[in-house]
Order: structure tokens, then C-alpha cells, then sequence
């Protein structure tokens, strides 16, 4: 052995029995150098109920504007609510605009939350879609009611760019989920119970 160091590698063997067909024979035990033992993978458990966090941002910024729109609705129902939708065409204004309202708060806070994002979100789709078809696509020929003087298509991607960013934002909860920072994240889920048939008593 070296002064100071470890023994060579050769040094370093381990006893093992012989093995035939699978079976330890009786013969007497071999040493087989470290080096070629064989090497067994690290086994990564996973976490139980672990989310990736990339949803939780984009989430925030889904929940924020419906919230805020839907509060504006009440505090300023001429110039966000019932006046808008009157000035939209938007028939029965007085029924419509506080509905859409109630739904934009309710639905804002429940993906602000994180508990059922990925329902919560299909009505804001709903509502991006009507908001871009009524309000905002009539601006390419320049008959948008709602924005007088303004025709062509980068008018049309300047005023449509937050409901088109609600949009995106609210195809993506619902394709990923609400993230690990949400009420859905610690939901208990159903256990699913392997159905194993147990071999019968003396047999």
C-alpha cells in the first residue's frame, strides 16, 4: 500500500460465491474487483401531488383583469356596464351587463385561488370570444361602434391585444391547470383501487 494513500484497486475486492444457472454453488468464493460490480440506477421517488409553479403567474394575470372589469361594471355602469353594451348593440343591455359582471367576478376570483381554474375559465373564453366578435373584430372595416374612427388591421391589434392576452392566458389554465400555488393543488383526489384478485385459501 502507498504511504498516506488507499490501496490500488486490485487490493480492493469483495468475496462473492460463485454462481451456476442462477444458483450459489458450493465451491469455494472468488473476488471480483469493485469495478465490476454491477451498478443499480438511483430510484427518483415523486413527490405526491407535486405541480410545476409556471402556471401560477400566468394564472394571476387570467384572474386579474375579469375581476377588475367585472367590479368596474358596478362602480361605473355608464362608462364600463350597461352603457357599453347599449353603445355595442348589445341587446337587453340592462340584463346582460350585469350578468357578464357577476361572472367576471365570480370567475375572476375562483382562478385568483386556483379552485376549479379550469372550469372557471371556460366562461371567460366564452366572454373573450364575444368581446373580440362584437366589439373589437368590426374595427378591420372600420365599423366598430365602440371605437369611432378606427379601421384597419393594427387598430384592430391595438385594441383587441388584452382580450386577445385574456385569451391566450385562459386556453393555457385550462390545458395545464391552476399550478402548485392553488386550492386545486391540495384537492383530495379519488384514489384509484387496483382491482387484484387474491388467490383462493388452499389452493
Amino acid at each position: 500500500m502507498p504511504a498516506g494513500g488507499s490501496p490500488p484497486l486490485r487490493d480492493r475486492l469483495i468475496p462473492v460465491a460463485t454462481m451456476t444457472e442462477g444458483r450459489t454453488t458450493g465451491g469455494p468464493p472468488t473476488e471480483v474487483p469493485l469495478c465490476q460490480r454491477p451498478c443499480s440506477s438511483p430510484t427518483v421517488t415523486p413527490v405526491r401531488g407535486h405541480r410545476p409553479r409556471t402556471q401560477d403567474e400566468p394564472r394571476h394575470h387570467a384572474a386579474s383583469r375579469p375581476l377588475c372589469e367585472g367590479i368596474l361594471k358596478f362602480l361605473r355602469p355608464d362608462a364600463q356596464g350597461t352603457g357599453r353594451f347599449d353603445k355595442a348593440g348589445i341587446p337587453a343591455p340592462g340584463l346582460f351587463a350585469p350578468l357578464d359582471g357577476v361572472f367576471e367576478i365570480a370567475c375572476g376570483l375562483l382562478i385568483l385561488v386556483g379552485l376549479l381554474t379550469r372550469l372557471a375559465t371556460i366562461p371567460m373564453i366564452v366572454n373573450m370570444l364575444g368581446a373580440l366578435l362584437i366589439t373589437k373584430l368590426p374595427i378591420l372595416w372600420g365599423d366598430a361602434l365602440l371605437f369611432a374612427g378606427k379601421s384597419g388591421w393594427w387598430d384592430f391589434a391595438h385594441e383587441s391585444r388584452t382580450d386577445l392576452a385574456q385569451l391566450c392566458g385562459s386556453l393555457f389554465l385550462v390545458l395545464v391547470g391552476a399550478g402548485a400555488l392553488s386550492l386545486d393543488a391540495h384537492l383530495p383526489r379519488t384514489a384509484s383501487v387496483p382491482a387484484a384478485t387474491t388467490g383462493t385459501e388452499g389452493r
